[in-house]
């Protein structure tokens, strides 16, 4: 990693807390911790400079299958916990490990369940997601843009 990069942890509900622009604006699985999309992007373009580019990258939290393949009531337990695409044991090994982390404060701080109830409902989801007569897949956007150049809008270009 270069001597000018560096990683922030904020919470994107407060006021901006930098003093400059950025070049780029990455955001990832952000649905749902963003209440209003539209103030969030107006915040991103406001903080980027001239020429700069904001990256979404969001997944559709409902779980589809082209043949009707999905487990009874897999959506209801698994939405916003992961994606399939089978690339191999090790991608597999990477989704099904970070569940833990993406469900264990949803479900014990808005569903009241025990942390125990979590790590119960993972090792079952782990076992259906390990089912190969499961279809399942979930539709994932990767959307970019980039922040105009005066010129590029029509300032500064001799007229």
């Amino acid at each position: 990693m270069g001597p000018n990069v560096k990683f922030v942890t904020d919470d994107i509900g407060e006021p901006w807390t930098y003093d400059k622009p950025f070049d780029y604006i990455h955001s990832r699985i952000m649905a749902s911790s963003i209440g209003d999309w539209e103030k969030y992007i107006q915040k991103c373009f406001d903080n980027l400079n001239a020429g700069g580019y904001q990256d979404l990258n969001e997944f559709d939290i409902i779980p589809t299958s082209d043949d009707g393949s999905d487990v009874v009531g897999l959506a209801d337990l698994m939405k916003g916990n992961g994606f399939r695409d089978e690339l191999g044991l090790w991608n597999n090994e990477n989704i099904t490990s970070g569940w833990e982390g993406f469900c264990m404060a949803p479900f014990t701080r808005a569903r009241n369940w025990t942390r125990e109830e979590v790590l119960l409902l993972m090792d079952q989801v782990r076992y259906e997601f390990n089912d190969k007569s499961i279809h399942t897949y979930l539709n994932i956007w990767s959307i970019h843009g980039r922040k105009p150049t005066a010129e590029a809008i029509g300032f500064g270009d001799g007229d």
